[in-house]
């Protein structure tokens, strides 16, 4: 029985995703027959080159935060994986996020605990866990710092605002209830699964740093494809881009079945970055976006690979 539960709502998630998928489709293809694009734009040598600065750019970052991944699971097992069998196993799984399911990604970092039989799938699904909590978590800091102004006076224009505010709320502060109520049987399920290190304030701090200078990147790289296009950039304008960039991404995050938030990211940004970019920019920006972080997610996979055969010659 409860596994015939369990399945229908699989199900359900799965059609409520493809449901969001398709929606989010219907809203791009909407607005894109609205706006004249200048294709143009895609001759120029300069905006070519500064595209393919992109795509090396996004590689370098990928093996960046493969790296950083190498350290969650030092924290997490207190073991050192060789770099070249990180890189390529992260950048490996990396690629398996655009095929729709949403869950393969985990299992390809899996591979680890199958080639370290020492490190253990627990522990490697731990560490996985918390990397990706850490970077919703940076998202949100990001979404608030840099676009919490805009958010509240685009929230201002909704009758809601008041019962919205007291539910979102009402949410955190549960939340932060339970986890600080069960605080020590996570503490003891960590330590029983062989966690090491993770609860340590240092590591903490340290894994919360890079997760923050990883999503500013994220976002930053949107802003510079918008000033190669020619769309005007002040500071401020450029703060509260990546600010409702990541939290576009965080949409898309947590629309698993969506292939790497495909369809559901885009129309995010749409929603939210368009009332104030212009949408012939702002589209060929997310057409561009969209290619380049394909191209740097399959680079990374090359450099990664290429980078495993030297070290094992």
């Amino acid at each position: 029985m409860d596994d015939i539960i369990s399945k229908r709502k699989k199900k359900i998630v799965s059609w409520v995703g493809l449901l969001l998928i398709v929606v989010s489709l219907v809203f791009i293809v909407q607005r894109f027959l609205e706006v004249e694009l200048d294709y143009a734009v895609f001759t120029s040598p300069r905006v070519v080159a500064g595209l393919a600065a992109v795509v090396v750019a996004k590689s370098l970052v990928v093996l960046f935060t493969a790296t950083n991944y190498g350290y969650w699971l030092f924290n997490v097992t207190g073991m050192i994986i060789p770099l070249p069998e990180i890189f390529k196993v992260y950048c490996s799984a990396n690629l398996y996020k655009y095929i729709p399911g949403g869950f393969l990604t985990i299992l390809g970092r899996n591979k680890l605990a199958v080639d370290y039989e020492e490190l253990g799938h627990g522990r490697v699904a731990t560490a996985t866990v918390l990397e990706g909590a850490f970077f919703v978590i940076a998202a949100i800091i990001i979404a608030m710092l840099y676009s919490f102004d805009y958010a509240i006076n685009e929230l201002k224009q909704i009758d809601t605002l008041p019962m919205a505010s007291a539910i979102v709320a009402g949410i955190v502060a549960v939340i932060a209830l339970v986890t600080y109520l069960m605080r020590h049987r996570i503490k003891r399920f960590l330590e029983r699964i062989g966690v090491v290190g993770v609860l340590n304030p240092l590591v903490l701090t340290k894994r919360m740093g890079v997760a923050l200078v990883l999503t500013n990147l994220w976002g930053a790289a949107f802003v510079f494809i918008l000033v190669l296009l020619d769309q005007p950039m002040t500071t401020s304008t450029a703060l509260t881009v990546i600010g409702l960039f990541n939290l576009s991404w965080l949409v898309g995050f947590f629309v698993p079945i969506a292939p790497a938030g495909f369809g559901i990211r885009e129309a995010a940004v749409l929603m939210f970055i368009g009332s104030f970019v212009n949408d012939g920019y702002l589209f060929l920006a997310i057409m561009s976006h969209r290619v380049v972080s394909i191209l740097g997610d399959v680079g990374a996979y090359c450099i990664a690979v290429i980078y495993a055969n030297i070290k094992r010659v």
